[in-house]
């Protein structure tokens, strides 16, 4: 996914933010194509991680901000990417939560999945809470759907690219 973000011609100082920041890689790829990110997770050790990581590599523009996905606070960003957040189906419903209160009307977000199982579950409830979704390959292919599912075998990467109508 970071080298998808990267190659994705982004308008420079557009504000995103990055949830279940981690490490911060999709972040720090942002970062590197001219974004403005701002890293959240609700551990604090990932947060200062990230911004570490932004610092060494010399990518000026990084935040951080800590809050659990229970209760996410009401800034707006036009672009959210996620990494591996979907990985539980448990987890589908507060990622979407997150998008309904953090997502800019007009915005869009990336989720990246390495083709878990519970990846067309997440699809599947997006559309039904109103989103535009399309699903392309790592290369960037868009995904022809097969019985209203992208046909792609689990076990390969999936970027899911919602939009808010």
């Amino acid at each position: 996914m970071a080298r998808l973000v990267l190659q994705a011609g982004w308008t420079p100082g557009t504000r995103a933010l990055e949830i279940g920041t981690g490490i911060g890689l999709v972040g720090l790829a942002g970062l590197a194509a001219g974004l403005k990110v701002t890293f959240s997770d609700y551990d604090a050790q990932s947060l200062k991680l990230a911004l570490h990581n932004a610092a060494q590599n010399n990518l000026p523009g990084a935040e951080s901000l800590l809050f659990d996905w229970r209760d996410p606070p009401r800034q707006k960003f036009p672009v959210v990417l996620g990494c591996e957040v979907i990985y539980e189906a448990g987890l589908h419903d507060l990622v979407l939560g997150v998008l309904e209160r953090m997502l800019a009307p007009g915005g869009v977000c990336w989720i990246g999945d390495p083709g878990r199982q519970y990846a067309p579950g997440f699809f599947a409830k997006a559309k039904a809470r109103g989103y535009d979704v399309e699903i392309r390959d790592r290369e960037f292919v868009l995904l022809p759907l097969k019985d209203g599912q992208p046909d792609l075998p689990i076990g390969q990467f999936r970027l899911q690219i919602l939009r808010r109508t």
